[in-house]
């Protein structure tokens, strides 16, 4: 499976990730804030760990171009090369009306949800080039589908998008595939706070036609499938997992 960066690598999604491909013998660098939640990954990835599979760890702030250009060197000094990005990383809504929405909510929303991931494509590119690598991004169904109070989170994954479709194109004729998962309601630290309340919950689940949110694990599989050669003809896609949610 190669070398593997995983942004957001400490918990939720990307945590489920690191797991699936440490399992499937991949080197992994997973980056993130906080140390506690990275080091409890990497000793859950360690204890998976097929053969040849590896697991480092760095704190790294994705609104802070410096450091995840150190998580990107890091990860090649390491293990010498890098062959996938995964860009997990992201923060929850903030939920305000347009009207009540202030600069900073604004700014802040697409500085973690979209120009994160852009500097970490653009710091891992040439490595990516280099390795004929790929990339997966993780937006979400509030690209996709408007409801209330949830605008800037909703046009920072929606940018999130169209920015994978730019990198495809741009790179495809490098060999680098770009590709893009959008995940409806899944069980992460995220979501843990609405989807503690029953009835929450299940009117959540009435909104999927499977009746039910999805675990890390099952958007997982779907990054490990695009990220590899099984899918080598695949790129520019935005590709859901979300039990049916957008076909209701």
């Amino acid at each position: 499976m190669g070398t593997v960066l995983i942004t957001g690598g400490g918990t939720g999604i990307g945590r489920a990730a690191a797991l699936l491909f440490v399992e499937r013998g991949a080197r992994v660098l997973l980056v993130g804030r906080r140390r506690e939640r990275l080091e409890q990954a990497a000793a859950a990835a360690r204890a998976r760990a097929g053969a040849g599979g590896d697991v480092a760890w760095q704190e790294a702030d994705m609104t802070r171009d410096e450091q995840v250009r150190a998580a990107v060197a890091a990860t090649v000094a390491r293990f010498g090369a890098l062959d996938v990005l995964v860009n997990s990383a992201g923060s929850a809504p903030v939920w305000t009306p347009v009207h009540e929405t202030s600069d900073e909510t604004w700014e802040r929303a697409l500085d973690v949800n979209l120009t994160g991931a852009f500097r970490a494509m653009r710091a891992a590119l040439p490595h990516l080039v280099a390795s004929r690598g790929s990339i997966v991004n993780i937006s979400s169904i509030s690209a996709l589908r408007a409801s209330n109070a949830v605008a800037s989170y909703s046009a920072a994954k929606a940018g999130l998008i169209a920015l994978t479709r730019c990198v495809a194109a741009e790179y495809g004729w490098q060999g680098v595939r770009c590709n893009c998962i959008v995940p409806s309601w899944v069980d992460t630290p995220m979501t843990e706070g609405f989807l503690a309340d029953d009835g929450i919950r299940a009117d959540v689940a009435r909104r999927h036609a499977l009746q039910r949110v999805a675990t890390p694990e099952e958007v997982a599989r779907m990054i490990v499938f695009l990220a590899g050669d099984d899918a080598a003809f695949v790129t520019g896609g935005i590709h859901a997992v979300d039990g049916g949610m957008a076909a209701l």
